[in-house]
């Protein structure tokens, strides 16, 4: 359940899961770990802790931004098409925040395999995007 620019997306998915679980007649712990694991995935919640299998799923959510700089290019233009609805200046300056903030997290990844394979490249990835003419500040804030 994604709806562009909301922020409750992953809750809301999460509440979906656990209704179809019910629904389904599925285990409680069964449903309930497939929300949290959909929850982990919101990467605005810092969640402090989260866990071995929701650190591994944040870590594949995350994976895009250590490929090779074509393929995180094209994911990037990507999100851009994805939002087309909203405002150009809007979605730069929003998603310059929400890149900042993962590159200044001490660590992008949870696991030691991402964190091994795609750390370096993610945050040289993130580093150069942020400041190329495409997240200027100039252009986020629409001066």
């Amino acid at each position: 359940m994604y709806v562009p620019g909301a922020p409750d997306s992953e809750s809301k998915s999460a509440a979906w899961i656990e209704a179809d679980g019910r629904g389904l007649r599925l285990a409680t712990d069964v449903s309930d770990a497939a929300a949290r694991l959909v929850r982990a995935t919101d990467h605005a919640a810092r969640l402090a802790e989260p866990g071995a299998d929701a650190a591994l799923v944040r870590d594949i959510d995350l994976a895009i931004l250590g490929r090779d700089a074509l393929r995180f290019m094209e994911y990037e233009y990507g999100v851009s098409e994805e939002y087309s609805c909203m405002p150009q200046w809007k979605l730069v300056r929003g998603r310059r925040r929400f890149l900042a903030g993962i590159l200044a997290s001490p660590a992008i990844y949870r696991t030691p395999h991402f964190r091994e394979r795609y750390e370096a490249k993610a945050k040289a990835n993130l580093t150069a995007l942020l400041g190329s003419p495409r997240y200027s500040r100039r252009w986020c804030w629409g001066w």
